[in-house]
C-alpha cells in the first residue's frame, strides 16, 4: 500500500526575503481568510437604509399591479417613488434615516485578530516588491517577486499558440458589433433584453496567473522533504501559470450572461 501523499505546505515563499512569525501566523490563514471590520461603517448603514426605503416604496407602489413584462433581463431602474403617497410610511423612513446609529453603544464584538495583525496586513498589501497569489489547486498561498510575476505572465502571453496581440484594439468597436448583431436578431428579444445586453459602462479586461505547483519539478520536490507549513525556496524556472481573465464587465458578459440564462434549461435534457 503506497504511503499518503505529503501535505502541501500552507505558504510557499520564492522571494530572497524570510517571512516573520508573524507574517507566516496572518499568510497561513489563507487569502479566504476574512479579518472582523475593526469599527461600524455608517456610510454603509446609511447606503443600506437608503436602499431598504426604496424597496418599501416600490412595494407599496407596484405591489397590486400585474407585471406583464416578460424580459428575462433588464437594466436596473433608479426610479423611486415620491413621498406623499403613503405618510406613515414617509415617517417610519424618515425615523430611521435620521436615528443616529453611531451614538449607539454596541456591545464590543470579538475580534479574529490583533491591533498588530492589522498593521502586518497593511505592510503586506502595499509592499509593490511582491506579489500574493492561492495556488491553482488547494489553499496553498504564494509570495513571489513582483518582477518575477510579471514576467511568468508575459511569457505565457507570447505563446502565439494561444494568444495573438491585437493592435489599436478599442472596445467602441465591439460595442458597435455587438448592436450591430442584437439589431440582426432583435425580433425574439423584449427592448429591456436589448438595452441591458448594449448600454452598460464597460472595462477593460484583466488578465493574472495562479501558480500551479504540481508542473514544477523543484516546488514538488521541496513540498515532499518539509514538514514546515512554509517553505523557502528560490524562484524556479519551470513554474506554469494557470491563466485567469477577469472580464465581470468587459464588453460581452451582458450577452454571455443571457445566453447562460437561456441554454440552463436546456442543460437538464443532456446525457453525458
Amino acid at each position: 500500500m503506497e504511503p499518503p501523499d505529503q501535505p502541501i505546505p500552507k505558504l510557499i515563499n520564492l522571494t530572497s526575503n524570510e517571512l516573520s512569525p508573524d507574517q507566516i501566523y496572518i499568510l497561513s490563514k489563507g487569502l479566504k481568510f476574512t479579518p472582523t471590520p475593526q469599527k461600524s461603517n455608517y456610510t454603509e448603514i446609511q447606503d443600506d437604509i437608503s436602499n431598504f426605503c426604496r424597496k418599501l416604496r416600490l412595494t407599496e407602489e407596484f405591489f397590486d399591479q400585474d407585471n406583464e413584462d416578460e424580459s428575462l433581463v433588464r437594466n436596473k431602474s433608479d426610479y423611486t417613488p415620491p413621498r406623499g403617497i403613503n405618510l406613515t410610511l414617509d415617517k417610519y423612513c424618515e425615523y430611521i434615516t435620521d436615528f443616529p446609529y453611531e451614538n449607539i453603544q454596541h456591545q464590543r464584538i470579538k475580534s479574529n485578530l490583533k491591533k498588530t495583525d492589522w498593521n502586518i496586513i497593511s505592510d503586506l498589501q502595499n509592499n509593490k516588491n511582491i506579489v500574493i497569489k492561492e495556488a491553482d489547486k488547494g489553499s496553498a498561498v504564494f509570495i513571489m517577486g513582483t518582477d518575477y510575476y510579471k514576467n511568468l505572465i508575459l511569457n505565457m502571453l507570447q505563446d502565439y499558440t494561444y494568444y495573438e496581440s491585437v493592435a489599436n484594439y478599442k472596445q467602441q468597436k465591439i460595442i458597435a458589433k455587438l448592436i450591430v448583431l442584437v439589431n440582426l436578431y432583435r425580433k425574439g428579444l423584449t427592448k429591456k433584453e436589448c438595452d441591458y445586453i448594449t448600454n452598460f459602462k464597460c472595462k477593460t479586461s484583466q488578465i493574472y496567473g495562479l501558480p500551479k505547483i504540481h508542473k514544477s519539478q523543484k516546488i514538488t520536490e521541496a513540498c515532499k522533504l518539509t514538514k514546515s507549513s512554509c517553505i523557502n525556496i528560490c524562484a524556479p524556472n519551470d513554474l506554469k501559470m494557470r491563466p485567469i481573465v477577469a472580464g465581470p464587465a468587459c464588453e460581452t458578459h451582458r450577452l454571455s450572461n443571457f445566453l447562460d440564462i437561456l441554454l440552463k434549461p436546456f442543460l437538464k435534457h443532456i446525457k453525458f
